[in-house]
C-alpha cells in the first residue's frame, strides 16, 4: 500500500520484493484495480527475448502484437499509450524475470522501463522475489552500470515471515465464515510450512470444494484439506498403494522373452505365445 501510494503521488520506479507465496501478487492486483483507469498490468515473460517482452507489453496496453516482429513499428505504438492522461502506472508481476540468465547480457527490459519513467512520467511497480536483486548484483555488462538503475529506484523489502496477527487477518479475509479453531489451524499450518499465504488460500479453496458450500468451514474440513494438500503424505500414500518393482539385471532370474536381448518382463506378467522364440 505505501509503495503504491508513493508512486501515485509522483512518478517513481518502485521495487517490492519478498519471499514466494506471501501474497505479493494478490496485494498488487488489488492496488492495480484501484487505479484501473490509469494503470496497466504486465506479467513479465520468461527468457531474454526482446520480441516476447514487447509483445507482452503491447498486450497489457490493449494492442494486438503484429505477426511479423518489427521493433521500429511496435515501439512508437507503445510510447503513444504512455503518459499523463493515458497509462500512468505500470504494474509488473514476476519481476525477477526482467533479467535473463546471462550475466553479461544487456538489460534491455530495465532500460525500457527507465526510459518510460524518465521520458513519459510512468510510475513503474515491480513485484518479485529476491532473485531479481541477486541477478542485478551479478550483471557484468561492459556498457551498463548497476547505479544507472539502483540510483533511481525506491525499494520495499517484505519480511521473510508474517506475524500470526497478519496471517489471521488473511485467513479471515478468505474465510470469514470459518470457526475460531479453523482459523487457528490455518495460521499454525501457514507458519509451519513454506506455503505461507498461498498454502493457506489453497487449503481454504480445497475445504470449500469438499464441503460443497454447506455451512461454515470447520476445523475438521480444514485439517482434511491440508492433509490432502501435503505432498509428503500423498507420496507416502501412493508408495503404499502402488508397489515399486525394480528391474532385474541379467545376472538375476529372468522371465519372459530375453533370448533376443530384450528387457525381462516383470514377475507375474506372462509373455504372449505369438512373441515367443521357439
Amino acid at each position: 500500500g505505501n509503495a503504491v501510494k508513493m508512486g501515485s503521488a509522483s512518478p517513481q520506479v518502485v521495487e517490492i520484493f519478498g519471499p514466494a507465496r506471501v501474497g505479493k501478487s494478490i496485494a498488487a492486483r488489488r492496488e492495480f484495480l484501484k487505479n484501473l483507469h490509469r494503470a496497466a498490468w504486465l506479467t513479465c515473460p520468461r527468457g531474454e527475448s526482446e520480441r516476447e517482452w514487447l509483445n507482452c507489453v503491447s498486450e497489457s496496453l490493449g494492442m494486438k502484437p503484429p505477426t511479423c516482429f518489427k521493433k521500429a513499428e511496435m515501439m512508437p505504438k507503445i510510447l503513444a499509450c504512455l503518459g499523463k492522461g493515458r497509462v500512468e502506472m505500470l504494474f509488473i508481476d514476476e519481476g525477477q524475470r526482467l533479467l535473463g540468465t546471462a550475466p553479461d547480457a544487456s538489460p534491455v527490459r530495465l532500460e525500457n522501463l527507465r526510459d518510460w519513467w524518465e521520458q513519459f512520467g510512468v510510475s513503474i511497480f515491480i513485484f518479485g522475489t529476491q532473485q531479481f536483486t541477486e541477478a542485478l548484483a551479478n550483471l557484468t555488462h561492459a556498457k551498463w552500470a548497476r547505479a544507472q538503475w539502483t540510483g533511481r529506484t525506491q525499494m520495499f523489502h517484505l519480511p521473510n515471515s508474517m506475524t500470526a496477527r497478519d496471517l489471521e487477518a488473511v485467513a479471515r479475509h478468505h474465510a470469514p465464515d470459518a470457526t475460531e479453531d479453523a482459523i487457528e489451524q490455518l495460521v499454525t499450518h501457514a507458519r509451519a510450512g513454506d506455503g505461507f499465504c498461498g498454502g493457506m488460500v489453497a487449503a481454504i479453496k480445497r475445504a470449500r470444494f469438499r464441503e460443497d458450500g454447506a455451512g461454515p468451514l470447520t476445523f475438521t474440513a480444514i485439517v482434511e484439506a491440508q492433509r490432502q494438500q501435503t505432498r509428503a503424505d500423498r507420496a507416502n500414500t501412493l508408495a503404499k498403494t502402488v508397489p515399486f518393482r525394480r528391474a532385474r539385471g541379467r545376472s538375476g532370474p529372468q522371465t519372459g522373452n530375453t533370448a533376443d536381448g530384450g528387457s525381462p518382463e516383470p514377475p507375474g506378467v506372462p509373455v504372449p505365445a505369438a512373441f515367443s522364440i521357439r
